[in-house]
């Protein structure tokens, strides 16, 4: 695992209901987002993603953003040149 999971999953673990996102009027604790980044970790693992794989993230800035971004980084991913759902499928590609 690398630094910053390493880190997250440290500061998850001493303080579990601290909130660590605000996303609008949404707050996700460090839990519950170590729990969602390890259940994306774990299914790009089952992909086969390995150390350095690129893996493209397609989502509007929130929650659901950092969870995915920290999975990627838990399983050992990169992820290529940032992307949202308005950005035109042609520039989606790339690295």
């Amino acid at each position: 695992m690398g630094l910053l999971p390493g880190l997250f999953a440290a500061q998850a673990a001493r303080t579990p209901g601290a909130v660590a996102v605000v996303d609008g009027g949404r707050e996700l604790d460090y839990a519950t987002l170590e729990r969602r980044a390890n259940q994306v970790a774990n299914g790009l693992l089952a992909r086969g993603v390995r150390p350095e794989t690129p893996v493209g993230v397609c989502l509007r800035r929130g929650a659901g953003l950092v969870a995915a971004l920290l999975g990627v980084w838990k399983a050992g991913g990169r992820r290529t040149s940032p992307s949202t759902p308005a950005t035109p499928p042609t520039a989606r590609t790339g690295s």
